[in-house]
């Protein structure tokens, strides 16, 4: 590759239509270089539509074994219950399921739990059931083989590769991953299988040229920064990844206005809204209104001073010519004229299009990582979804995807973040 991308190769990667070794390549290469970062993020076209466009949906049409046993078990993702809810409405097969799974669960003791297994497997608690011929147990024989029967099917017809199953431990959730038993306090015994090897790894993905790995110690190796350890920890054996609050608050409060035809929103505004940007003179973009002569847009703070405004300008874009206050909300506007007549959008209504500005700690943060990690989309993406910049951690999940694709742990971190947006 030249020292920097051409016209060409920029249209190329923003528009998705290089080749995959080509995209990765040129995306290696604009985490290093300002000058090529900053002609792809001056490009008019949503790249981030178009990077989600490219990857097929990955979710199965019903809830793996995985998730409904999270749901019996009670998921701490509450958006992980309403979208369990939400399928379980229309859907017979997964319904019949759950309540089969949740008669399982009835049924079976805590104290048949082995003790040297503090968190068993389904079919281990089975086997040790089978084990005992069911002795001193209060549960009908006939119950349990029917239950046993009825779980054997159901674990026959959902069980996960054997690749997927000895990557990572079955998520509680369909965004997290179990964290490995603590088997710090079971004695040393050479026959029990319980015993987990704490330096063999658990979870492996590629990531920008190299190889991330946590072994079941919680020891990651491949990323050669303490400070970051633990947080690449937490995504990849259980915790999961922050979605930034501030984005959460903002995406509530700023209702939707990209589409036009609405009350009030007589043109759609395209970005941002609802967002964070990470820059502090964002680009401010809306759609072109039929017989426009010209536009002008407004920048206020929360307390509705106008704090910028830009001339007359053709095009449907603006960036602002002020920089503004990092860790500040702002509200905006667009004022279209034609034949002489103002018509404005957002108006009441419609609610305000608000955005956010990084703060300075989080703007610090990424600008730290992007220097001395910038290859690695498994840290980039944590921190973007951190800070709130969905977009960009989308972005970097999906470029994680590519290089993984059969990866259930970088498949799910994407999930995460689309289930946000």
């Amino acid at each position: 590759m030249s020292e920097h991308l051409s016209k060409t190769e920029v249209e190329g990667y923003v528009r998705g239509t290089l080749s995959p070794d080509k995209l990765l390549a040129s995306d290696d290469h604009i985490s290093t270089c300002e000058n090529c970062r900053s002609a792809v993020n001056a490009h008019p076209v949503d790249r981030a539509a178009i990077v989600a466009s490219l990857m097929p949906p990955v979710e199965d049409p019903h809830l793996s074994f995985e998730r409904i046993k999270a749901y019996v078990d009670g998921p701490r993702d509450d958006v992980e219950r309403e979208i369990a809810d939400h399928h379980l409405q229309d859907c017979r097969v997964c319904r019949e399921q759950l309540r089969d799974l949740e008669i399982l669960s009835s049924e079976l003791s805590p104290a048949l739990v082995p003790l040297a297994s503090p968190r068993p497997k389904w079919t281990e608690i089975w086997n040790g059931l089978r084990q005992r011929h069911f002795l001193g147990y209060a549960v009908p024989a006939a119950a349990l083989l029917l239950v046993g029967m009825l779980f054997g099917g159901w674990y026959l017809a959902n069980r996960r590769p054997a690749t997927e199953i000895s990557e990572v431990t079955p998520p509680e959730s369909n965004v997290q991953i179990v964290t490995p038993p603590d088997v710090s306090d079971i004695p040393a015994d050479p026959g029990n299988t319980g015993i987990v090897d704490k330096t063999k790894p658990i979870v492996s993905v590629n990531d920008g040229g190299g190889k991330i790995e946590i072994d079941a110690g919680g020891r990651v190796t491949g990323l050669d920064d303490p400070q970051y350890s633990s947080m690449i920890a937490g995504a990849l054996t259980g915790k999961g990844i922050e979605i930034s609050q501030d984005f959460r608050k903002l995406k509530q409060s700023s209702g939707e206005l990209m589409g036009d035809g609405q009350t009030g929103v007589p043109f759609a505004l395209t970005g941002p809204v609802g967002a964070v940007v990470e820059t502090a003179q964002p680009t401010l973009r809306w759609k072109p209104l039929k017989g426009a002569e010209s536009y002008r847009v407004d920048i206020f703070d929360e307390g509705f001073t106008k704090v910028a405004s830009s001339p007359a300008v053709k095009a449907a874009q603006w960036q602002s010519n002020v920089a503004l206050r990092r860790g500040a909300v702002y509200r905006w506007q667009v004022t279209a004229t034609i034949n002489g007549e103002e018509v404005k959008s957002p108006v009441r209504p419609a609610p305000d299009a608000r955005f956010k500005v990084l703060d300075t700690a989080n703007s610090n943060r990424i600008l730290d990582a992007r220097t001395k990690h910038g290859r690695s989309h498994l840290l980039l993406g944590i921190l973007y979804a951190e800070a709130g910049l969905l977009a960009d951690a989308e972005r970097e999940f999906q470029i994680l995807v590519q290089a993984n694709p059969d990866s259930a742990v970088a498949r799910r971190l994407l999930e995460k973040v689309r289930s946000v947006r």
